[in-house]
């Protein structure tokens, strides 16, 4: 059976649909547990599958929930594997090479030719399961499920399992102690962070420890110098219609803009052995002015 399954690239949101399509699906007592009312259904017999991850520290509560639930009403045990984020991609890409993908696992993304950029990795359509049939599909808005599908199997292979949102978090008391205006684009941030400096204060917390942080600078450097020019830019370039090439230029600003503002000493000192949690706290305290962060440190 080993070597036929199929496993469920999926999200704590549908994570019963390993239950009919993950490892060993097909039984009776597992079809029977996916659809299932709301009540217990303690005397099934108790399915345990595997799930791996690397955020459990950021979805503590919702994951503990998530697993509760599923023991309470379906007698489904979760097996979970939390590795640390720079471990991750390396343990899938084992793991699947060795046939022995769990049940559920979390991925950033699968793209139209099912590569999983984060992850470096490539899946076929016949290694993971379709979540189209799902009862529970419906809850999500139509046209994100369009979207997912949008590949070349035409198939659900995952659903996300959070929205998160990049910006700046900033200490209010700090702005109003120096005469600050929020500002409305990165030059008028950058003016900020000039004036911060003169007045001693660290402009920006910066949390590299955290090595996934590095990206949420030039993620917003992008929208700023490029999707303002173009709302559409995005579908262009997934599509081929337009290259990197063609806005090599603002391309150029965008990768550019983390590398400037360490130069300009925009940073704390110690950017690189400050993690998200330390960030946060410098400003709360007041210790930093800004600080460059997912709607998780909220």
């Amino acid at each position: 059976m080993k070597n036929t399954m199929k496993w469920t690239a999926a999200t704590l949101a549908l994570g019963l649909v390993s239950v009919t399509a993950g490892r060993g699906g097909g039984s009776s007592d597992q079809g029977n547990a996916s659809s299932a009312p709301g009540g217990s259904s303690a005397s099934q017999k108790a399915v345990t599958l595997r799930y791996m991850t690397w955020n459990y520290a950021d979805a503590t509560k919702s994951t503990d929930a998530w697993i509760k639930d599923l023991k309470d009403k379906y007698n489904i045990v979760i097996d979970m594997q939390n590795l640390p984020t720079d471990q991750y991609a390396t343990n899938l890409k084992t793991k699947l090479a060795a046939n022995d993908l769990p049940d559920l696992f979390m991925t950033h993304g699968i793209a139209n030719d099912l590569y999983m950029a984060s992850e470096k990795l490539k899946v076929e359509p016949d290694q993971l399961s379709d979540l189209s049939d799902l009862k529970s599909v419906a809850d999500f808005l139509p046209s994100l499920i369009s979207e997912k599908k949008n590949n070349k199997a035409g198939k659900l292979f995952y659903v996300p399992v959070s929205t998160n949102v990049l910006g700046v978090i900033y200490n209010k008391k700090v702005f109003k102690d120096n005469g600050l205006a929020l500002p409305t684009n990165i030059d008028e941030f950058t003016a900020l962070c000039d004036k911060l400096k003169q007045a001693k204060v660290t402009p920006i917390a910066a949390p590299f420890k955290d090595s996934w942080t590095t990206q949420i600078i030039p993620f917003i450097a992008f929208g700023q110098y490029v999707n303002t020019k173009d709302a559409t830019i995005k579908k262009k370039l997934a599509d081929g219609s337009l290259t990197y090439t063609d806005i090599k230029d603002d391309v150029k600003k965008v990768l550019n803009v983390q590398s400037d503002w360490i130069q300009k000493g925009y940073f704390s000192n110690d950017f690189l052995g400050t993690d998200v949690n330390v960030a946060s706290q410098m400003v709360g305290t007041g210790k930093a002015s800004y600080a460059d962060q997912r709607n998780l440190a909220i």
